[in-house]
């Protein structure tokens, strides 16, 4: 079981009393469902506690929640091995206050020594989505740095439906400082079926995207502001009260330009007729409103009898570049890229 520790402000709030009254009342809530849990022989509870988000709060606030946790976890450590309880930390530590910080370390060794049946409670502090995958990939650029950065490999379960699984394969390239996103899509069923890769990024409402493609050739036409210029179609990034989305046949890259980076996608480049019916090579789709922009390529359509296999190939760079849009000097920096 998951529990949220929401609401504790506005419920305060609602009973003309200040916010830090809720999350004193909550914490005591909490306390009542964990001893609750483990009596009727819960095994795994877990409570989103403190986000990198809540940092955004008043330093009253704050304080009063930090003080709190001070608090409970200096009764935990007492009452752990009577209880029957043991805890387990999730989020960056580090940037809770030293004092706090020791004491979950603390708290940490207390629980990994008592019995594993006890009802393990998971506490996450200073945890947040953004966050998580920002330290994965910091972690993974680590230890590229140092050469010693695996193959990660994600695979997706079974579907009883469509009788497939897809696999994704990430690799670095050293040499040239490029990623390479494999993918594989498997007939597990017992029917042929028909099926075409198809890989989405999504970026910011911002900046320029381009290819190189005949603008007379991008559908549907005047659904969104391309301009032709050295040999590509360039696209600079605006609004509009409705999804919008184009199709290409471009010559096997995509490449978005905003904030100084440059990121270049390089796939097979298809015949016209490769793609399935109403897709092509190259869409862009962009978001009502500035929300955001899907870079989007797809892959040949093509029948899998059962057993087979499809693999793809996605080239990813991404490099700092400085200058105007559009210009020659940036297609010079992508087809330099093309070529590595």
């Amino acid at each position: 079981i998951a529990i949220i520790m929401d609401g504790n402000g506005r419920w305060a709030t609602k009973r003309g009393l200040p916010r830090t009254a809720g999350h004193k009342v909550g914490a005591e809530t909490f306390r009542k469902i964990a001893y609750y849990c483990k009596d009727i022989g819960i095994q795994y509870l877990t409570v989103y506690a403190f986000s990198t988000e809540n940092w955004k709060r008043s330093a009253e606030e704050v304080n009063v929640i930090m003080l709190l946790l001070n608090r409970y976890l200096h009764e935990l450590m007492e009452l752990m091995a009577r209880d029957h309880f043991r805890i387990r930390f999730f989020g960056d530590l580090t940037g809770l206050p030293p004092k706090l910080e020791q004491l979950a370390h603390q708290t940490d060794d207390v629980s990994s020594a008592l019995p594993k049946d006890y009802c393990l409670v998971n506490l996450c502090i200073n945890y947040g989505g953004r966050d998580e995958i920002l330290r994965a990939v910091r972690r993974y650029a680590e230890q590229y740095a140092a050469g010693e950065a695996p193959e990660l490999t994600i695979t997706s379960s079974e579907s009883a439906k469509l009788g497939m699984r897809v696999s994704k394969r990430f690799h670095t390239n050293k040499r040239d400082q490029s990623l390479t996103v494999r993918y594989s899509i498997i007939n597990t069923g017992k029917q042929a079926r028909k099926v075409a890769p198809w890989e989405i990024s999504r970026v910011p409402n911002d900046g320029w995207i381009f290819f190189d493609a005949p603008v007379e050739g991008i559908t549907p036409a005047g659904l969104m502001s391309f301009t032709a210029a050295d040999g590509a179609a360039w696209y600079k990034t605006d609004t509009a009260n409705e999804n919008r989305k184009i199709n290409a046949d471009g010559k096997g890259w995509l490449a978005y330009l905003n904030n100084g980076l440059l990121l270049v996608k390089q796939f097979e480049d298809l015949s016209v007729d490769a793609p399935a019916p109403g897709e092509a090579e190259i869409q862009v789709y962009v978001n009502r409103g500035k929300t955001y922009i899907e870079l989007e390529s797809q892959g040949a359509y093509v029948t899998l009898a059962p057993g087979e296999r499809l693999t793809w190939s996605v080239r990813w760079h991404l490099q700092p570049y400085s200058g105007e849009a559009p210009s020659k000097k940036a297609l010079k920096v992508v087809k330099k890229l093309l070529k590595r």
